[in-house]
């Protein structure tokens, strides 16, 4: 159906693997509307890669031949149909020549954008639709991503601080009890005395109380604003454009990962137990 002027566009900010099988089937997919246009088209890719140089090519053999070592690595994809005009005829608008377009990119925030155009509205909804179904079996699953958001490392971050600080409180601040039967049968020297007692007790630990919520209080700003957590997630969880090189350092390095969580993983049952064995013996 023929109408005003539509379009899609559409941003993705997860991670993402795109290997081989996934990009061949985005381009089936880009062939297939193309070829429901009136006019004529052709496909472009264009690859950017690590060391700042980029190619256009209209073959996806070459794209998925390029060697994506790990000095030279790919950093963005984008796929798009144009508008086939002669080379005399000017575009005021670069982008006019653009009907859809998608881009893949590991070096931005925005990891996947899409966009498709048209005075068709069908052809335009339904070739977006049909993309980001493709898109989608590209992301990572990562069960740990909302901890990459700044809002949940700073949320997490004051909780923390809040715990640590209510502690370091309660450490300093307590005292042994006393029952009220015992003070009442002391004499009034006596409990001046235990008084005191309880006040020496307690001031060595505000002495170092208060330069501990301090150390705290630093350290969740520090924290905050360097965002580790993030950081760390990010690093573990990259996009990957999955051929080349690439495909054996990407699974490399996800096994050094998995292997590095089970050590953590061990590590911490190993605490438990033990923490578990020694309670029970001094029972």
């Amino acid at each position: 159906m023929s109408g005003r002027w539509a379009g899609v566009q559409k941003e993705f900010t997860r991670d993402f693997c795109l290997d081989e099988a996934v990009l061949r089937k985005i381009y089936d997919v880009f062939r297939k509307y193309a070829e429901k246009l009136p006019e004529k088209t052709r496909i472009m890719f264009r690859v950017k890669k690590a060391d700042d140089f980029y190619y256009d090519t209209p073959d996806i053999e070459d794209v998925l031949g390029d060697e994506n070592s790990r000095d030279k690595k790919i950093l963005k994809v984008g796929i798009w149909i144009e508008r086939e005009r002669p080379e005399e005829v000017p575009l005021f608008d670069q982008n006019e020549k653009y009907l859809a377009i998608v881009n893949f990119r590991s070096d931005r925030s925005e990891k996947v954008k899409l966009s498709t155009e048209g005075k068709d509205r069908d052809w335009c909804y339904l070739f977006a639709d049909e993309l980001e179904s493709q898109i989608q079996r590209t992301f990572s699953k990562n069960r740990f991503r909302f901890l990459s958001y700044r809002s949940t490392e700073g949320i997490l971050t004051l909780s923390l601080m809040s715990i640590l600080i209510s502690l370091i409180f309660y450490y300093a601040l307590r005292s042994p009890r006393i029952p009220l039967d015992t003070i009442q049968s002391m004499t009034t020297d006596a409990q001046v005395y235990k008084l005191l007692e309880l006040q020496t007790q307690l001031s060595p630990k505000l002495n170092w109380a208060f330069p501990a919520i301090f150390i705290v209080i630093i350290a969740s700003m520090l924290s905050v604003s360097l965002r580790p957590i993030s950081r760390l997630f990010s690093k573990i969880y990259r996009s990957v454009f999955y051929w080349g090189d690439m495909e054996a350092a990407h699974d490399r390095f996800r096994s050094r990962i998995r292997n590095f969580c089970w050590v953590i993983l061990g590590g911490l049952i190993v605490t438990i137990i033990g923490g578990i064995i020694v309670a029970l013996v001094r029972m």
